[in-house]
Protein backbone atom coordinates (compact mmCIF):
# COMPACT_ATOMS: atom_id res chain seq x y z
CA UNK A 1 0.00 0.00 0.00
CA UNK A 2 1.73 3.22 -0.74
CA UNK A 3 2.64 5.44 2.15
CA UNK A 4 0.07 7.95 0.73
CA UNK A 5 -2.71 6.43 0.85
CA UNK A 6 -4.83 7.28 3.90
CA UNK A 7 -7.58 4.94 5.94
CA UNK A 8 -11.21 6.39 5.76
CA UNK A 9 -12.97 4.70 9.10
CA UNK A 10 -16.83 4.20 8.06
CA UNK A 11 -19.70 2.84 10.97
CA UNK A 12 -22.82 0.83 10.17
CA UNK A 13 -25.72 1.49 12.57
CA UNK A 14 -26.77 -2.34 11.65
CA UNK A 15 -24.86 -4.30 8.87
CA UNK A 16 -27.70 -5.33 6.27
CA UNK A 17 -27.29 -6.10 2.24
CA UNK A 18 -29.91 -2.95 2.49
CA UNK A 19 -27.14 -0.99 2.35
CA UNK A 20 -25.44 -2.27 -0.72
CA UNK A 21 -24.28 0.97 -2.23
CA UNK A 22 -21.95 1.91 0.72
CA UNK A 23 -20.70 -1.72 1.18
CA UNK A 24 -19.83 -1.97 -2.27
CA UNK A 25 -17.65 1.00 -1.95
CA UNK A 26 -15.23 -0.76 0.32
CA UNK A 27 -15.61 -4.41 -1.09
CA UNK A 28 -15.56 -3.31 -4.96
CA UNK A 29 -12.32 -0.99 -4.62
CA UNK A 30 -13.60 2.56 -5.49
CA UNK A 31 -12.03 3.78 -2.14
CA UNK A 32 -8.49 2.25 -3.42
CA UNK A 33 -8.99 3.66 -7.06
CA UNK A 34 -9.12 7.17 -5.16
CA UNK A 35 -6.38 6.39 -2.77
CA UNK A 36 -7.56 5.36 0.29
CA UNK A 37 -7.82 2.47 2.36
CA UNK A 38 -11.01 2.02 4.28
CA UNK A 39 -12.40 0.20 7.84
CA UNK A 40 -16.22 -0.34 7.99
CA UNK A 41 -17.95 -1.89 11.02
CA UNK A 42 -20.88 -1.88 12.85
CA UNK A 43 -20.83 0.95 15.75
CA UNK A 44 -20.40 -1.25 18.91
CA UNK A 45 -23.46 -1.92 21.09
CA UNK A 46 -23.39 0.86 23.60
CA UNK A 47 -21.65 3.51 21.84
CA UNK A 48 -23.29 6.28 20.26
CA UNK A 49 -21.90 6.94 16.44
CA UNK A 50 -22.78 10.75 16.66
CA UNK A 51 -20.06 10.70 19.63
CA UNK A 52 -17.62 9.23 17.50
CA UNK A 53 -18.57 11.13 14.75
CA UNK A 54 -17.89 13.85 16.73
CA UNK A 55 -14.51 13.00 18.19
CA UNK A 56 -13.31 12.16 15.44
CA UNK A 57 -12.26 8.57 15.85
CA UNK A 58 -14.93 7.74 12.92
CA UNK A 59 -14.65 9.76 9.67
CA UNK A 60 -18.53 8.76 8.12
CA UNK A 61 -21.32 6.78 8.89
CA UNK A 62 -24.65 5.15 8.00
CA UNK A 63 -27.90 6.90 10.07
CA UNK A 64 -30.97 8.33 9.04
CA UNK A 65 -32.21 11.59 8.67
CA UNK A 66 -34.59 10.81 11.19
CA UNK A 67 -31.90 10.17 13.86
CA UNK A 68 -30.54 13.69 13.13
CA UNK A 69 -33.99 15.32 13.83
CA UNK A 70 -34.17 13.46 16.95
CA UNK A 71 -30.92 15.36 17.91
CA UNK A 72 -32.19 18.83 16.60
CA UNK A 73 -35.25 18.02 18.72
CA UNK A 74 -33.60 18.07 21.84
CA UNK A 75 -31.81 21.02 20.97
CA UNK A 76 -28.42 19.76 20.17
CA UNK A 77 -26.27 21.66 18.31
CA UNK A 78 -23.54 20.83 15.06
CA UNK A 79 -25.60 17.43 14.16
CA UNK A 80 -23.85 15.71 11.73
CA UNK A 81 -24.87 16.34 8.40
CA UNK A 82 -26.43 13.82 6.00
CA UNK A 83 -24.36 13.93 2.89
CA UNK A 84 -25.24 10.73 0.54
CA UNK A 85 -28.77 8.97 -0.20
CA UNK A 86 -28.44 5.52 0.49
CA UNK A 87 -31.61 3.90 0.57
CA UNK A 88 -35.13 5.74 -1.03
CA UNK A 89 -37.45 3.43 0.80
CA UNK A 90 -38.19 1.17 3.74
CA UNK A 91 -36.61 -2.17 3.34
CA UNK A 92 -38.48 -4.14 5.47
CA UNK A 93 -40.64 -6.82 5.07
CA UNK A 94 -43.73 -8.53 6.69
CA UNK A 95 -43.31 -12.51 6.58
CA UNK A 96 -45.95 -14.83 7.70
CA UNK A 97 -46.19 -18.45 8.36
CA UNK A 98 -48.99 -18.70 5.11
CA UNK A 99 -48.23 -17.65 1.34
CA UNK A 100 -50.99 -15.08 0.68
CA UNK A 101 -52.25 -14.19 -2.21
CA UNK A 102 -54.03 -10.79 -1.86
CA UNK A 103 -52.54 -9.38 1.93
CA UNK A 104 -54.59 -6.56 3.64
CA UNK A 105 -52.93 -5.01 6.36
CA UNK A 106 -55.87 -4.88 8.22
CA UNK A 107 -54.90 -8.69 8.60
CA UNK A 108 -52.27 -7.78 11.57
CA UNK A 109 -55.42 -6.52 13.26
CA UNK A 110 -55.96 -9.50 16.04
CA UNK A 111 -52.49 -11.20 14.81
CA UNK A 112 -49.08 -11.52 16.75
CA UNK A 113 -46.28 -9.99 15.57
CA UNK A 114 -42.32 -10.13 16.28
CA UNK A 115 -41.23 -6.59 15.70
CA UNK A 116 -37.24 -5.59 14.54
CA UNK A 117 -37.38 -3.73 17.77
CA UNK A 118 -33.19 -2.82 17.39
CA UNK A 119 -33.89 0.92 16.63
CA UNK A 120 -36.62 3.41 16.49
CA UNK A 121 -36.95 3.98 13.23
CA UNK A 122 -38.18 0.65 11.89
CA UNK A 123 -40.73 0.43 13.63
CA UNK A 124 -41.97 4.06 13.15
CA UNK A 125 -42.12 3.31 9.79
CA UNK A 126 -44.58 0.25 10.03
CA UNK A 127 -46.51 2.07 12.35
CA UNK A 128 -46.38 5.24 10.06
CA UNK A 129 -47.20 2.26 7.18
CA UNK A 130 -50.39 0.81 9.00
CA UNK A 131 -51.71 4.52 9.85
CA UNK A 132 -51.66 5.41 6.06
CA UNK A 133 -53.79 1.87 5.89
CA UNK A 134 -56.22 2.53 8.41
CA UNK A 135 -54.57 -0.22 10.63
CA UNK A 136 -54.89 0.12 14.39
CA UNK A 137 -51.81 -0.74 16.27
CA UNK A 138 -53.15 -0.79 19.59
CA UNK A 139 -55.22 -3.89 18.48
CA UNK A 140 -51.90 -5.66 16.80
CA UNK A 141 -50.57 -8.06 19.41
CA UNK A 142 -47.35 -7.23 19.24
CA UNK A 143 -44.51 -10.14 21.18
CA UNK A 144 -41.93 -8.44 23.48
CA UNK A 145 -38.36 -9.22 24.16
CA UNK A 146 -36.27 -9.26 20.57
CA UNK A 147 -33.47 -6.84 20.43
CA UNK A 148 -31.98 -7.50 17.48
CA UNK A 149 -33.24 -8.32 13.85
CA UNK A 150 -31.28 -12.08 14.39
CA UNK A 151 -33.34 -12.29 17.81
CA UNK A 152 -36.93 -11.74 15.85
CA UNK A 153 -35.83 -14.16 12.57
CA UNK A 154 -35.08 -17.18 15.41
CA UNK A 155 -38.40 -15.94 17.45
CA UNK A 156 -40.34 -16.79 14.39
CA UNK A 157 -38.44 -19.65 13.15
CA UNK A 158 -38.54 -21.38 16.62
CA UNK A 159 -42.80 -20.98 16.38
CA UNK A 160 -43.32 -17.85 18.20
CA UNK A 161 -45.71 -14.89 16.23
CA UNK A 162 -47.92 -14.97 13.04
CA UNK A 163 -45.85 -12.70 11.55
CA UNK A 164 -42.27 -11.18 12.15
CA UNK A 165 -40.96 -7.58 10.47
CA UNK A 166 -37.75 -8.14 9.11
CA UNK A 167 -35.12 -6.18 6.67
CA UNK A 168 -32.90 -8.25 4.26
CA UNK A 169 -31.04 -10.90 4.53
CA UNK A 170 -33.20 -11.76 7.40
CA UNK A 171 -36.61 -12.33 5.84
CA UNK A 172 -34.87 -13.98 2.71
CA UNK A 173 -32.71 -17.05 5.45
CA UNK A 174 -36.57 -17.65 6.73
CA UNK A 175 -38.09 -17.44 2.97
CA UNK A 176 -35.34 -19.81 1.72
CA UNK A 177 -35.69 -22.06 4.34
CA UNK A 178 -39.26 -22.52 4.20
CA UNK A 179 -40.42 -21.37 7.56
CA UNK A 180 -42.24 -18.11 6.44
CA UNK A 181 -43.41 -16.17 3.12
CA UNK A 182 -43.15 -12.89 1.83
CA UNK A 183 -46.91 -10.80 2.72
CA UNK A 184 -45.66 -7.57 2.49
CA UNK A 185 -43.66 -4.59 1.28
CA UNK A 186 -43.42 -2.12 3.86
CA UNK A 187 -41.91 0.27 1.60
CA UNK A 188 -44.22 -0.59 -1.42
CA UNK A 189 -46.68 0.46 0.58
CA UNK A 190 -44.77 4.10 2.26
CA UNK A 191 -43.31 4.74 -1.27
CA UNK A 192 -40.42 6.96 -1.33
CA UNK A 193 -38.65 7.80 1.98
CA UNK A 194 -35.05 8.97 3.26
CA UNK A 195 -35.20 5.75 5.04
CA UNK A 196 -31.20 5.68 5.41
CA UNK A 197 -27.99 8.05 4.50
CA UNK A 198 -24.32 8.72 5.04
CA UNK A 199 -23.79 11.28 7.47
CA UNK A 200 -20.19 13.62 8.63
CA UNK A 201 -19.74 16.51 10.50
CA UNK A 202 -19.09 19.79 9.33
CA UNK A 203 -15.55 19.55 11.04
CA UNK A 204 -14.52 16.88 8.68
CA UNK A 205 -16.01 18.59 5.51
CA UNK A 206 -14.38 21.46 6.47
CA UNK A 207 -11.39 20.35 7.66
CA UNK A 208 -10.71 17.61 5.37
CA UNK A 209 -11.67 18.11 2.08
CA UNK A 210 -10.04 16.22 -0.12
CA UNK A 211 -10.96 13.17 1.82
CA UNK A 212 -14.21 13.88 1.72
CA UNK A 213 -14.78 14.12 -1.93
CA UNK A 214 -12.57 10.93 -2.42
CA UNK A 215 -15.28 9.42 -0.48
CA UNK A 216 -18.04 10.70 -2.40
CA UNK A 217 -16.84 10.01 -5.57
CA UNK A 218 -15.81 6.75 -4.93
CA UNK A 219 -19.71 6.11 -3.27
CA UNK A 220 -20.95 7.71 -6.40
CA UNK A 221 -19.43 5.53 -8.82
CA UNK A 222 -20.44 2.68 -6.52
CA UNK A 223 -24.16 3.90 -6.63
CA UNK A 224 -23.85 3.62 -10.28
CA UNK A 225 -22.32 0.24 -10.15
CA UNK A 226 -25.28 -1.40 -8.00
CA UNK A 227 -27.94 0.15 -10.48
CA UNK A 228 -26.09 -1.64 -13.64
CA UNK A 229 -24.75 -4.76 -11.95
CA UNK A 230 -27.05 -7.82 -11.50
CA UNK A 231 -27.93 -9.18 -8.65
CA UNK A 232 -25.98 -11.86 -8.95
CA UNK A 233 -22.97 -9.66 -9.40
CA UNK A 234 -23.68 -6.98 -6.10
CA UNK A 235 -24.50 -10.61 -4.07
CA UNK A 236 -21.07 -12.21 -5.39
CA UNK A 237 -18.86 -8.98 -4.81
CA UNK A 238 -20.30 -8.38 -1.21
CA UNK A 239 -20.27 -12.23 0.35
CA UNK A 240 -17.73 -12.25 2.04
CA UNK A 241 -19.03 -9.30 3.89
CA UNK A 242 -21.87 -11.62 4.99
CA UNK A 243 -19.90 -14.83 6.38
CA UNK A 244 -22.33 -17.66 6.58
CA UNK A 245 -25.18 -16.30 4.76
CA UNK A 246 -26.01 -18.19 1.59
CA UNK A 247 -25.47 -16.48 -1.64
CA UNK A 248 -28.90 -17.71 -2.99
CA UNK A 249 -30.11 -15.53 0.05
CA UNK A 250 -27.86 -12.41 -0.91
CA UNK A 251 -28.87 -12.55 -4.92
CA UNK A 252 -32.76 -12.44 -4.03
CA UNK A 253 -32.18 -10.39 -1.04
CA UNK A 254 -30.81 -7.68 -3.71
CA UNK A 255 -33.10 -8.69 -6.31
CA UNK A 256 -36.06 -8.08 -4.43
CA UNK A 257 -34.39 -4.38 -3.44
CA UNK A 258 -34.16 -3.67 -6.93
CA UNK A 259 -37.40 -4.17 -7.88
CA UNK A 260 -38.56 -1.81 -5.07
CA UNK A 261 -36.17 0.76 -6.59
CA UNK A 262 -34.54 1.36 -3.31
CA UNK A 263 -31.45 2.45 -4.64
CA UNK A 264 -31.01 6.03 -6.84
CA UNK A 265 -28.49 6.78 -8.90
CA UNK A 266 -27.01 9.81 -7.27
CA UNK A 267 -25.93 10.64 -3.93
CA UNK A 268 -28.40 13.83 -3.50
CA UNK A 269 -31.40 13.12 -1.10
CA UNK A 270 -34.89 13.86 -2.76
CA UNK A 271 -36.50 17.06 -0.53
CA UNK A 272 -39.92 15.14 -1.49
CA UNK A 273 -38.27 11.46 0.06
CA UNK A 274 -36.83 13.95 2.98
CA UNK A 275 -40.66 15.59 4.02
CA UNK A 276 -42.05 11.42 4.00
CA UNK A 277 -39.37 10.93 6.49
CA UNK A 278 -40.43 13.93 8.90
CA UNK A 279 -44.08 13.07 8.49
CA UNK A 280 -43.09 9.84 9.77
CA UNK A 281 -41.37 11.00 12.60
CA UNK A 282 -44.13 13.44 13.24
CA UNK A 283 -46.13 10.51 13.33
CA UNK A 284 -44.10 9.15 15.70
CA UNK A 285 -44.19 12.05 18.42
CA UNK A 286 -39.83 11.76 17.97
CA UNK A 287 -40.40 16.05 16.71
CA UNK A 288 -42.48 18.41 17.20
CA UNK A 289 -42.08 20.59 14.36
CA UNK A 290 -41.26 20.19 10.89
CA UNK A 291 -37.34 20.82 10.61
CA UNK A 292 -36.31 22.28 7.23
CA UNK A 293 -34.28 20.02 4.30
CA UNK A 294 -31.31 22.19 5.02
CA UNK A 295 -30.54 21.51 8.49
CA UNK A 296 -29.92 18.01 8.51
CA UNK A 297 -28.60 17.80 4.51
CA UNK A 298 -26.03 19.45 2.77
CA UNK A 299 -25.77 18.67 -0.67
CA UNK A 300 -22.52 20.38 -1.64
CA UNK A 301 -20.20 17.13 -1.54
CA UNK A 302 -22.25 15.70 -4.07
CA UNK A 303 -22.88 18.65 -6.50
CA UNK A 304 -18.90 18.89 -6.80
CA UNK A 305 -18.22 15.26 -7.86
CA UNK A 306 -21.21 15.37 -9.64
CA UNK A 307 -20.03 18.32 -11.99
Amino acid sequence: MPESRRTIHIRESVHSIFYAPLLATVACGFLEVEGLSATISVVPKGQDGFQLLREGSIHVMQSAPSASLTRLEKGEGDVPMHIAAINDRDGFYVVGRKPVERFGWKTLEGASLIPSAFALQPTASLRFCLSEQGVSWDRIKIVQGPTSMEEAEELFRKGTGDYVHLQNPNAERLVNEGAGYYVASVGASLGPIAFSSVIATRRFLSQEPEMALAFMRAYYKSQQWVLASSPEQIASALQSQFPGTNLNVLTNSVRRYKALRNWLPNPIIPVRSFERAVDMWLNAQQITKRYPYEAVVDTSPAQKVMG
